[in-house]
């Protein structure tokens, strides 16, 4: 998970025992493998992250709104070439 986020260990620990203080996940564990804790999002957790999603929706049409249709289909164009140019970096 601190992979894929790109934060440490230690800040992906703090951040999901603050969520899991809040309710927003459940720690569980690996019968296979002690230092594996699987974490799972609650429906509470699911209903935060829908309202924290909703509220970017208004944010993004406003900054969006003038652009033109052709400038908003080469910036997702472009973002996806960046996506996959960082995603084959952080493999290699």
């Amino acid at each position: 998970m601190a992979r894929t986020v790109e934060l440490t260990k230690s800040a992906v620990t703090k951040a999901v025992q603050k969520f899991s203080a809040l309710g927003w996940v459940e720690i569980g564990q690996d019968d296979r493998d002690g230092r594996n804790k699987p974490v799972r999002l609650t429906s509470l957790g699911q209903s935060q992250l829908v309202a924290v999603q909703r509220s970017f929706g208004p944010v993004f049409a406003e900054v969006l709104e003038e652009w033109a249709a052709g400038s908003l289909e080469r910036l997702i164009h472009d973002l996806g070439i960046l996506s996959e140019k960082l995603q084959r970096m952080r493999k290699t």
